[in-house]
């Protein structure tokens, strides 16, 4: 089985990032972990390989979750994954719903003010990417500045 990054940007467009070969792949049978946290570091990996600094997993505060906090030239994404093993409920990113959004965002804001102070004087980018992983196909549907909103 292949796992496949697609790049969904803002106008949908799909783009075939990566297809690894079969040694490549992780062993999604070992049940150690829940499956989101299986996509999570198959996630992690694929923006490492992209050249991206991994600079929070699994960030908590009152407001919420921050799945990955990830820094590549000038650019910070707040990526959220969402894994599921079927789409027999409907895709994994229809369960990124404006509640989770306004979290996301209100994380983000938590995040930058008390974990990364330095940006103060440097311009950086913030996006707000969603990784929609589906554990079947092994198929994850990266959706770049899949939501608005300030950090």
């Amino acid at each position: 089985m292949e796992r496949i990054f697609l790049l969904m940007n803002s106008h949908l467009h799909q783009q075939i990032l990566r297809k690894p070969q079969q040694d490549q792949l992780s062993r999604y049978n070992d049940r150690k972990l829940p499956s989101g946290r299986l996509a999570e570091q198959e996630v992690q990996k694929f923006l490492v390989s992209e050249g991206f600094e991994i600079l929070a997993v699994n960030y908590h505060s009152r407001q919420g979750e921050l799945d990955i906090i990830a820094y590549k030239s000038g650019l910070m994404i707040f990526a959220e994954v969402k894994a599921r093993k079927s789409i027999k409920y409907g895709q994994p990113f229809e369960f990124v719903t404006e509640l989770k959004q306004r979290r996301i965002k209100q994380t983000a804001k938590i995040y930058l003010q008390h974990c990364y102070k330095e940006l103060e004087d440097q311009p950086v980018n913030f996006r707000y990417d969603v990784f929609s992983f589906l554990l079947s196909s092994k198929e994850c549907i990266w959706y770049t500045d899949a939501f608005q909103g300030e950090a």
